[in-house]
């Protein structure tokens, strides 16, 4: 599943990640947003699946954006 939105950001506190000292994200040409679904799913070590689902899927842009030359 995947969603684009091409709007502005609302306003310079959310653009700059929600008042973290993050301001660089306003700069950023293109800020990818991963979610998870929390499903309930339990790994054998009794710890969530979606953090290292989540984190995996990141792991993967990260490299074909790096393969691309785009940097990350």
């Amino acid at each position: 599943m995947a969603f684009y939105c091409d709007a502005p950001w609302p306003d310079e506190k959310t653009a700059c990640g929600g008042g973290i000292n993050q301001s660089f994200i306003a700069e950023a040409p293109v800020v990818l947003v991963c979610c998870a679904k929390t499903d309930g799913r339990i790994m054998a070590c009794s710890e969530p699946c979606y953090p290292i689902d989540v984190a995996i899927a990141i792991d993967q842009i990260a490299l074909v954006a790096t393969e691309l030359g785009l940097g990350t």
